[in-house]
């Protein structure tokens, strides 16, 4: 069903007998599901990821938390429930960048410049 309103249900049981009733059929909207974060981090590090829209959470890492810290390259899911019990899904995937060593000795010889 996708719209709300006044709706008339008939009920007929085994012996053929019906019945009517005007039954008010409310849809609620799904809830609008958000991640928030960065979408890319340093090797090593860690970024934190944060659901709005709905009233509680499930993450696809099991976490129930709005807010999640990860630190592994992946796609994030979460369902979001709002308080009619109605659910949608956000995804998120996040990218880890390699660092850069740089040389923290060097060799000269005597007279050089650096």
């Amino acid at each position: 069903m996708s719209q709300s309103g006044l709706y008339t249900v008939t009920a007929t049981n085994a012996e053929g007998c019906s019945a009517l009733a005007d039954v008010t059929v409310t849809v609620n909207p799904l809830p609008n599901v958000n991640i928030s974060g960065d979408n890319s981090f340093c090797q090593g590090g860690n970024v934190t990821l944060t659901a709005t829209g709905a009233n509680s959470y499930a993450w696809s890492n099991f976490s129930s938390n709005a807010s999640i810290t990860v630190n592994n390259a992946d796609t994030y899911i979460v369902t979001g429930t709002d308080a009619n019990g109605c659910s949608s899904t956000a995804t998120k995937t996040v990218s880890v960048n390699p660092t850069y060593n740089i040389p923290l000795t060097h060799s000269m010889c005597e007279g050089e410049r650096l």
